[in-house]
């Protein structure tokens, strides 16, 4: 499938999760990160 394809089948509002791999997903930036809160007593 091209992405023309997959452009037109997910605007169909078909699903389209079988077309990738989503074991090797990633969300480039947005890795965890710690954070330190603090509350009034």
């Amino acid at each position: 499938m091209n992405s023309e394809e997959l452009d037109r089948t997910f605007d169909a509002g078909e699903d389209v999760l079988a077309y990738f791999d989503l074991s090797t997903l990633k969300r480039p930036g947005l890795e965890p990160q710690g954070v330190e809160v603090s509350f009034p007593q």
